[in-house]
């Protein structure tokens, strides 16, 4: 399942995950980043969007473990 449709950072999260996260704690991964990997996002009219499949990438990137609830992640390149 591909999600593309840009959204804020803690709806993509929450979407993603189910969690509810501080839109401080998001906005780090996205500018600053967990272990030199940083949650892909867009600045569009003065914030910062993303989309399910880059918090999907993000969680397995910063993870040790495979999550197997979260869906595969393909990328068109």
């Amino acid at each position: 399942m591909t999600q593309t449709k840009l959204m804020s950072l803690t709806a993509a999260v929450h979407a993603a995950t189910g969690e509810t996260y501080h839109r401080a704690t998001v906005a780090r991964w996205a500018t600053e980043g967990i272990g030199g990997v940083r949650l892909r996002n867009w600045k569009v009219g003065g914030r910062r969007l993303t989309t399910v499949d880059e918090v999907v990438a993000f969680v397995r990137a910063t993870s040790d473990i495979d999550a197997p609830a979260l869906p595969e992640v393909s990328r068109a390149s």
